[in-house]
């Protein structure tokens, strides 16, 4: 115990260390005068000083990520640094308002800004990232070996992310392109303004509409969190840009109050949003309250992004900062927020060091490394700007080739993200759901085909199946969760199990369309009953779980949503903060007529002449058998 506590008071050194890196020789001279702070730091170039503030916001994400590590995402309290923890969407605000700030005040203030924007923003972005990425490629055969090379292929350039933090620049250049095409087309700028701000509204509700992907992380492009939790800050930076000269006056004259009121406002939402993270969250996918537990914790997130944003300026208007140490920290912050996650997970995540010497090395091991990498990007962008500006400048075929060019990127995009799953994706998909399914075995978990579980979610969701079993090649998969909703039969009738509307249901486009053009080739019939898709049995589902608490299922949030009944809690299952019920579902009769049908209920018990077949409220949760192609 004390060398826990002593463990966490020397973590308290890195925090310290960066305030003291960030404000050693700060000229807090004008904090208390009562000048106007415009006039205060004239001279001074807020551009420049924003690099200084974006120097010091990338060191203490390296610390947030390493606090996450240690703390696994502040479920091991580590003392007074665990804060860090819930701090990122904080910073990456600033990136974001920065970013926003620096397009809209460089566009007003530079004479033909956009005339050379591909070279001057996006390849300022896109070389690092793709160094990065190589950068890492590297330390990974390194370390594991030589992977695939289509792998390879798509990480290098970012198709796959292997580098987390290249999310943002994916998310950033998006930003950038938009950003060009409307006020490059658009006569009136401040209907352009509006119109990227409606985009980032629009990327924000896109992400936060996709989820997560549990079986790859943090690969797939828009998919978590991170993607947008912080993004409203880019249009607040852009706004705030436009009309900075209405909002210096304002916050010159009420200086004191608003920055006061601002730190306030900061420290209420922030506590806030730690706690709206903690209870409620963004994981919750399968409860019926899931996006309603994520919406509220982007809200508050969100809020308390831009109170800290606005309490970060206020202060940078009368506390100018800037040293040596933040200079060189500012001429390589970019690879250094892209480099320091290779560190923190490949490199030392695993291996066994105690907090302060794991932070110590990332620290030191990311630094010396993002300065070499930043020297070879210097290079190429410098390079890279003279190829462009020569192509751009030669004729306007060429600036519309470019743009059609990135316009096409984005409708790729799209395209992946929407219709992927049918046209770009399925074949890929296909071949990973191969070979989890060669590896499977009796009690394993496997995601094959797509159905609408969630209706806030567009498009179709992975189904996730339980294997209950297995000879040889075959397999028999059950759904993990109730899918649908439904009448056993429509009519109060004695009906048999091939004669009821259910079956007739399961047999239709809108279950056999669960599965792709691929999937469908390995699809097929139970080798008793022949059918292609069907439910359990009552004596199936007596050997098949060895108890009723195995036996009680959860629906997804699209069943609900349809009409699925769903108790309010089982005998053995209180309602806890992820919101999660049980459900009432059918099983198929034998092959007597009978008006009742067999059902396992919302505490697992199986009921055979208990339920009319007429209930229109019962869970669906399939069954398929998949034989396996030979290899090769």
């Amino acid at each position: 115990m004390k060398n826990q506590s002593l463990n966490s008071l020397i973590l308290l050194i890195f925090p310290i260390a960066l305030l003291v890196l960030t404000f050693y020789r700060a000229d807090f001279s004008r904090l208390l005068s009562h000048k106007k702070a415009g006039s205060a730091r004239e001279g001074s170039d807020f551009l420049t000083q924003s690099r200084m503030i974006r120097a010091s916001v990338c060191t203490f994400i390296i610390l947030h990520h390493l606090v996450q590590t240690v703390t696994s995402y502040g479920y091991v309290y580590k003392g007074p640094v665990t804060v860090f923890n819930y701090m990122g969407v904080l910073f990456t605000a600033l990136f974001f308002f920065f970013s926003g700030y620096g397009l809209i005040v460089s566009y007003y203030s530079k004479q033909d800004y956009l005339k050379h924007f591909f070279s001057r923003r996006i390849l300022t972005v896109l070389i690092p990232f793709w160094v990065a990425n190589l950068t890492g490629i590297i330390i990974e055969i390194v370390i594991g070996g030589a992977g695939n090379i289509k792998l390879l292929a798509k990480e290098l350039l970012g198709l796959s992310l292997i580098n987390g933090n290249g999310w943002f620049v994916i998310e950033i250049v998006l930003l950038y392109l938009i950003f060009y095409l409307t006020f490059r087309f658009l006569k009136n700028k401040d209907l352009a303004l509006i119109l990227v701000c409606l985009s980032v509204i629009i990327i924000i509700a896109v992400s936060f509409s996709r989820g997560h992907d549990f079986e790859n992380g943090d690969t797939r492009w828009f998919v978590g969190e991170w993607w947008y939790n912080s993004t409203i800050a880019f249009a607040f930076g852009m706004i705030y840009g436009r009309f900075k000269d209405s909002w210096n006056a304002i916050f010159d004259k009420y200086y004191g109050v608003v920055t006061t009121l601002a730190g306030i406002f900061f420290i209420l939402t922030f506590s806030q949003s730690i706690y709206v993270n903690t209870v409620r969250g963004y994981y919750h996918e399968l409860s019926h309250l899931g996006r309603q537990d994520a919406l509220m914790t982007l809200i508050s997130q969100s809020v308390a992004g831009l109170f800290f944003t606005l309490f970060i300026l206020l202060l940078s208007r009368r506390i100018v900062i800037g040293n040596r140490g933040l200079k060189l920290i500012s001429s390589m912050s970019f690879e250094l927020f892209l480099i320091h996650g290779y560190f923190v997970n490949q490199v030392f995540g695993k291996k066994n060091y105690s907090d302060p010497v794991f932070f110590l090395v990332v620290f030191v091991c990311s630094g010396i490394l993002a300065y070499m990498v930043s020297m070879a990007d210097g290079y190429l962008i410098d390079k890279s700007k003279e190829l462009v500006a020569q192509l751009e400048d030669r004729k306007r075929f060429g600036k519309m080739g470019i743009i059609v060019i990135f316009l096409a990127a984005f409708i790729v995009l799209a395209t992946a993200l929407f219709s992927g799953r049918a046209f770009l994706l399925a074949k890929s998909q296909y071949g990973k759901e191969l070979v989890a399914l060669r590896e499977a075995k009796v009690g394993d978990e496997v995601r094959f085909g797509h159905f609408d579980t969630d209706k806030l979610l567009p498009g179709d969701e992975r189904l996730t199946w339980i294997v209950i079993g297995r000879e040889g090649d075959e397999l028999r998969l059950l759904s993990k969760y109730g899918i649908a909703g439904s009448f056993y039969n429509q009519k109060h009738e004695g009906i048999t199990w091939k004669e009821s509307d259910l079956y007739d249901r399961l047999n239709s486009k809108e279950f056999t369309n669960i599965f792709s053009r691929y999937e469908k080739q390995i699809v097929t019939t139970d080798p008793v009953s022949k059918e292609a898709i069907s439910l359990l049995t009552a004596t199936e589902a007596k050997e098949i779980f060895s108890s009723d608490t195995e036996r009680e299922l959860i629906i997804t949030p699209a069943a609900l949503a349809n009409g699925t009944n769903q108790n309010q809690k089982s005998k053995y299952n209180e309602w806890d903060m992820k919101g999660y019920r049980t459900s009432w579902w059918w099983l198929k009769g034998d092959g007597a007529p009978s008006v009742y049908a067999p059902i396992v209920t919302e505490d697992g018990e199986i009921l055979e002449n208990k339920k009319t077949v007429n209930k229109p409220s019962g869970a669906i949760r399939p069954v398929i058998w998949v034989r396996l192609p030979e290899e090769g």
